[in-house]
C-alpha cells in the first residue's frame, strides 16, 4: 500500500501592497487565506521579520486566514518591504512566501490653518506645497512693570517644510512649534518682547509662554495690525517686534 501523498500548502496571494499617510490612521488589514490539498492535517505558522507588520493569527491547524496589518507609526517617508513566511511541517510547497510592500507618503497639508492661542489671540498660516512661508499670531506679554500686546506677521525665508507633520520656527525673540494631524493642528508659542530703554532705566522685558490650536479650512481671519521683523533666514533677526502699549 502506497503512503498517502503529503498535504500541499497553498496561499491565496503571494504579494500585498499597503499605502500609509503620515499622521493618518494605518491602512486596513488585508487577508491571506491558508489552505491545503492532499491527505493529512496541516499545522502551519506565519512569521514576518519586520516590526511594522502584524499577523493575526500567526498560526493554526487546517485551513485558515491571516489578517496582515501594518503599523506606520514612527516610519519616515519611503517604501518598505518584507516577506511573510508560512511554514507547515511535512507539507509540500512549504515554506511559502508573501511579499509585503508599504509606501509611506506625506499628508497633504496645503490650505489655510486658523485658530487661537490660549490667550484668545488669533493664529493663522497658509501651507502651500507642504511649506509655510508666513505665520501670523497675536500676543500679550508681560514683565515686571510692563505689558505688551500686539500681533506679528512673520515671514520665513526659506519657507518651513511640514511634510512630516511637525515644524519648529525659531528666531531670536520667539519660538513657534506645531504639529499637524489630519484637519487639526496645535503647538506652543514662546516670546520675548522688550522696549527701548528709558533714560536711566534698563529696557523692560516681557515674556510669553502659551499654547495654540488651529483647524484646516477655516475662514481667512483679518491680517494682523502690527508687522513683525523681516527675516533674511530662519534664525536671523533684524529687530524685535514693535511692542504695543508698554506700561511702566
Amino acid at each position: 500500500m502506497e503512503p498517502a501523498p503529503p498535504a500541499i500548502l497553498s496561499l491565496s496571494s503571494d504579494s500585498l501592497s499597503f499605502e500609509a499617510v503620515i499622521g493618518r490612521d494605518d491602512p486596513a488589514s488585508q487577508t491571506v487565506d491558508v489552505s491545503h490539498s492532499g491527505q493529512g492535517t496541516l499545522t502551519w505558522t506565519a512569521t514576518a521579520p519586520a516590526p511594522w507588520v502584524t499577523l493575526t493569527p500567526s498560526g493554526g491547524t487546517g485551513p485558515g486566514s491571516v489578517a496582515v496589518g501594518v503599523n506606520a507609526s514612527g516610519l519616515g517617508m519611503g517604501t518598505y518591504a518584507t516577506t511573510i513566511t508560512v511554514t507547515a511541517a511535512g507539507a509540500s510547497n512549504s515554506p511559502s512566501k508573501v511579499g509585503v510592500t508599504l509606501t509611506v507618503k506625506p499628508d497633504d497639508y496645503d490650505g489655510l490653518w486658523a485658530g487661537k492661542t490660549a490667550q484668545d489671540s488669533t493664529v493663522w498660516f497658509q501651507v502651500e506645497n507642504n511649506t509655510i512661508s508666513t505665520v501670523h499670531f497675536g500676543y500679550s506679554a508681560s514683565g515686571p512693570g510692563c505689558d505688551y500686546a500686539g500681533s506679528v506677521n512673520l515671514p520665513l525665508r526659506p519657507p518651513i517644510v511640514v511634510s512630516t507633520g511637525s515644524f519648529s520656527i525659531d528666531v531670536l525673540w520667539a519660538r513657534f512649534d506645531g504639529t499637524l494631524a489630519g484637519e487639526s493642528a496645535g503647538g506652543t508659542l514662546n516670546m520675548r518682547v522688550s522696549s527701548a530703554p528709558s533714560l536711566g532705566q534698563p529696557p523692560c522685558i516681557g515674556t510669553l509662554a502659551t499654547t495654540w490650536t488651529a483647524t484646516k479650512g477655516s475662514a481667512t481671519p483679518g491680517a494682523p495690525a502690527h508687522g513683525g521683523p523681516a527675516l533674511d533666514e530662519v534664525g536671523a533677526r533684524t529687530g524685535l517686534p514693535a511692542p504695543a502699549g508698554p506700561r511702566r
